[in-house]
C-alpha cells in the first residue's frame, strides 16, 4: 500500500512536456512504416546494384589474371527471398516481387544476359537440373553452369517464369570467362570491404564512402587480386606453419607458444600481400578501362579521414604514403605498357628477388 501511495505522489509531482505536440494515428505511423521500408528497400537495392555495376567488368575484364579461378560470366545478379535481411524482406516482397524462388535481380547493360533476362524472371531450371526454392537454389544453380574444369564458355540454357502469369520459356545464354569470385553487399556503417578467397564483400559504409565509381573500382580490383594471387589460402598456410613450429617449440620446452606462433604466421607477409594487392589491382582496373588517377585519390582521403595511417612502418598494410605513391608508379608503368602496345600483366618477381623478400622478412 505504501508502494501505491509512493508511486502515486511521484506521478502526481513528475515533470511532464508542456507543448501541445500533434497526435498521429496508428493508420498514419503504419502509412510512414511502408513508406520508410520501401525507401530502406530501395537504397540498398541501388548501393548492391552500383556494386555490381562496377564490379562485373572488372571480373569479365581479367580472366587471364586468375588463372584457374574462372567462371562463366552473365552479367547478372541472382536473389531469393531467403537471401535477404529480415528486415526488408517484407519490403522486397511487396516492391519488387521477389519470391523463394531465384530470381533475376539486376542485368548488366552490354553482358550475355542485356536483351534476354529481366529483373524478375525466376530460374526454375538450368541445363535440365531443377532450381530449388530457399537457400540452395544459388548452389543448384552454380553446380548445374559451372565445375572445375569446364569449358567456361559454353552455353547455358535457363527456363525461366515471367511475369504475373508465370508463363515459362528457355532462354539461352552464351557466356564469357570471368573471375571467380561472388559480389557481397553488407549493410554496416563501418567503412570497410574486403576479399575472403571466394566472395568480395562491401559495406554501405564503404558504398558511400567510395563516391565515385572510379574509387569503387580501385578498391574492387584490390580485392579482386587478393583472391586470384589466393593470399587467403597463404595466410591459412602460413598459420598452420606457425602452429606446427609450436608443436616442435612445445616438444623441447613444454611451452604451449601455438596461439602466438599461429599469429606471428598468418601476419607473415601481410605487408607484402597487400602491396602486391596494390599492385595487381591496378593493372586490373586498367584491363578493365577504369580512371587509374581517380581511382587512387581515395588512398589519401583514407589519410585525410583517418590520420593515424599518415606514418612510415604501416601495421598489416603498408602506410598511406608508401601505398600512394607505389601506386602512382604502378600508373606509370602501365601507361608505358599501353603506349608501346604491349599486353596488361603484372611484372613477376625472379626466383632470387623472392629470397631477398625471405630473408629481409627474417
Amino acid at each position: 500500500m505504501k508502494r501505491l501511495l509512493i508511486l502515486s505522489l511521484l506521478l502526481a509531482t513528475a515533470c511532464s512536456p508542456s507543448a501541445k505536440a500533434p497526435a498521429v494515428s496508428s493508420e498514419e505511423a503504419l502509412t510512414e512504416i511502408r513508406l520508410q521500408k520501401h525507401m530502406a528497400v530501395r537504397e540498398r537495392m541501388e548501393q548492391i546494384e552500383r556494386l555490381y555495376r562496377v564490379g562485373l567488368p572488372i571480373l569479365a575484364a581479367n580472366a587471364p589474371l586468375c588463372g584457374r579461378k574462372v567462371w562463366p560470366h552473365h552479367g547478372m545478379m541472382l536473389e531469393s527471398l531467403v537471401s535477404v535481411p529480415e528486415p526488408y524482406k517484407d519490403a522486397m516482397k511487396i516492391y519488387y516481387g521477389l519470391q523463394n524462388q531465384l530470381s533475376v535481380a539486376y542485368v548488366l547493360e552490354g553482358s550475355p544476359a542485356h536483351g534476354k533476362l529481366e529483373r524478375g524472371d525466376a530460374i526454375v531450371k538450368a541445363n535440365g537440373h531443377t532450381i530449388r526454392s530457399g537457400e540452395k537454389g544459388l548452389r543448384d544453380f552454380y553446380e548445374a553452369i559451372w565445375e572445375d574444369g569446364r569449358d567456361v564458355t559454353l552455353p547455358v540454357v535457363l527456363t525461366v517464369k515471367r511475369g504475373r502469369k508465370g508463363t515459362r520459356q528457355d532462354i539461352t545464354l552464351y557466356p564469357t570467362p570471368a573471375c571467380a569470385s561472388f559480389l557481397s553487399f553488407e549493410n554496416n556503417d563501418e567503412v570497410n570491404a574486403y576479399a575472403d578467397g571466394a566472395n568480395i564483400t562491401f559495406t554501405s559504409g564503404m558504398m558511400r564512402y567510395a563516391a565515385q565509381d572510379a574509387e569503387l573500382a580501385g578498391i574492387f580490383a584490390h580485392e579482386l587480386a587478393h583472391n586470384a594471387r589466393l593470399h587467403n589460402e597463404y595466410v591459412r598456410v602460413n598459420e598452420f606453419l606457425g602452429r606446427m613450429l609450436a608443436l616442435v617449440v612445445e616438444s623441447g620446452t613444454g611451452m604451449d607458444f601455438s596461439d602466438v606462433l599461429a599469429d606471428l604466421g598468418m601476419k607473415a607477409f601481410s605487408q607484402g600481400f597487400e602491396a602486391e594487392a596494390d599492385y595487381v589491382g591496378m593493372y586490373m582496373l586498367a584491363r578493365a578501362g577504369y580512371d587509374m588517377d581517380k581511382a587512387i585519390e581515395i588512398e589519401r582521403r583514407f589519410a585525410a579521414t583517418y590520420p593515424e595511417l599518415i606514418h612510415l612502418a604501416g601495421s598489416t598494410h603498408p602506410s598511406s604514403a608508401l601505398r600512394f605513391l607505389a601506386m602512382k608508379k604502378t600508373v606509370a608503368e602501365i601507361r608505358a605498357k599501353q603506349a608501346a602496345g604491349q599486353g596488361l600483366f603484372p611484372e613477376e618477381k625472379t626466383g632470387a628477388e623472392i629470397w631477398v623478400d625471405l630473408e629481409k622478412a627474417q
